[in-house]
């Protein structure tokens, strides 16, 4: 099944609306345009630096995912303490992936990893279903780094890891996202 098409006006800058899981918007990347294809930029490395730089990711990747870790387990509590009981959430015990409800809308956020040679972040893509398909669509994406700071998609600080209420704070951010976002992306 082919899902491609012209992106909706309100999306600026074009790009085609591609099911890939998630429903994804192409030709406007995070990253300013750069292709996921292979290229020979790809294998312009040095290969016996790969393992240290692997390792050192991996270091990083445990730190940061403390960090999340330490972010989304207030979640919860927050919703009802804070929120007064109009959010949910739930953290998945195994891959810590988070899904919820807010105004009785559902949405989800899932962590991954995007390493380079010169940093390691956490992913989380936030998506909800769509109205007319069933399926997901991607709302929002941000990145948290190994000293807890969080970044837009395109490397924008938003938040700093010692800043006051940087939980709650990002928890609310996502919540706004998803509420202001149409159900029939």
């Amino acid at each position: 099944m082919d899902f491609s098409s012209q992106a909706p006006s309100s999306v600026t800058g074009g790009g085609n609306l591609v099911w890939v899981g998630v429903l994804r918007v192409t030709g406007m990347e995070p990253d300013n345009g750069r292709s996921y294809r292979m290229q020979r930029l790809d294998f312009e490395f040095d290969a016996d630096r790969f393992k240290g730089v692997l390792g050192r990711n991996n270091r990083m990747l445990a730190v940061t995912k403390q960090h999340l870790l330490n972010i989304i387990s207030h979640w919860s509590g927050f919703t009802q303490s804070m929120l007064g009981g109009n959010a949910s959430i739930e953290v998945d015990e195994k891959t810590k992936n988070v899904s919820g409800t807010v105004l009785g809308k559902s949405f989800n956020v899932t962590f991954g990893v995007l390493a380079t040679d010169d940093f390691c972040r956490i992913e989380a893509i936030v998506s909800t279903p769509t109205a007319l398909s069933g399926t997901s669509a991607e709302v929002a994406r941000f990145y948290i780094a190994s000293d807890g700071s969080v970044f837009s998609s395109d490397n924008e600080p938003l938040m700093q890891e010692h800043e006051e209420f940087q939980s709650y704070t990002l928890l609310t951010a996502v919540l706004r996202k998803v509420l202001s976002t149409p159900q029939a992306l």
